[in-house]
């Protein structure tokens, strides 16, 4: 849990809101079409695709160092869309969307590209 204080009182925010709002600025991010769970597990993957719908709370990875937020995200891009533009995207949102958000400071954003799909 991160907790904030300001003159008012404290704030804490868990982990599984951090990751809600991380999984909800991706699905809004143009050329990314799925989140993807960190841990691949052979019998229920084909080609990066999944039989059922993965979650925020398994494609978004959460560090806290020094006060700072680390986020590393699992994602699977259109085909035909530029990886980097992606990327560059993802990282512009998520960081702006947590600070605003939290108010916490985001060190790093490491974006994962696991799988492309048509």
């Amino acid at each position: 849990m991160i907790i904030r204080e300001n003159y008012m009182g404290k704030i804490g925010f868990s982990e599984n809101y951090i990751k809600s709002l991380c999984g909800r600025v991706l699905c809004e991010c143009v050329g990314v079409s799925g989140l993807l769970p960190a841990k691949l597990s052979f019998g229920r993957w084909f080609l990066g695709m999944a039989s059922s719908p993965v979650h925020a709370d398994r494609a978004v990875g959460i560090k806290v160092i020094d006060g700072r937020l680390i986020i590393g995200v699992h994602i699977a891009v259109v085909y035909g869309s530029t990886i980097s533009a992606v990327s560059e995207s993802i990282v512009g949102k998520l960081k702006w969307a947590v600070e605003e958000r939290i108010g916490v400071p985001v060190q790093k954003i490491t974006v994962y590209v696991d799988g492309m799909t048509n």
